[in-house]
């Protein structure tokens, strides 16, 4: 894990499918929500596969996690 800016951070996780993260990005908030129950976390999933490692840089991962997570925090905010 690595804090970001703040109150964001980054986790790395190595050979997990992004239907796996999101499981893991779930259970943490649901941990975080046992701490204090207004606590969430709003999270962006970013996959990355082996054959595209070569192309991709570090920069690229955070900025595609990064607008996927602000994405998942507008959605937070329309819900009732």
């Amino acid at each position: 894990m690595k804090v970001v800016l703040g109150d964001e951070f980054v986790v790395l996780l190595i050979d997990c499918s992004s239907e796996n993260a999101l499981q893991v990005a779930e259970r943490l908030n649901q941990k975080i929500r046992t701490i204090h129950e207004s606590l969430s976390i709003a999270y962006g999933i970013t996959e990355i596969v082996a054959d595209d490692i070569e192309h991709i840089n570090i920069e690229q991962i955070i900025f595609s996690a990064d607008e996927k997570m602000y994405y998942h925090k507008r959605e937070i905010k329309e819900l009732p």
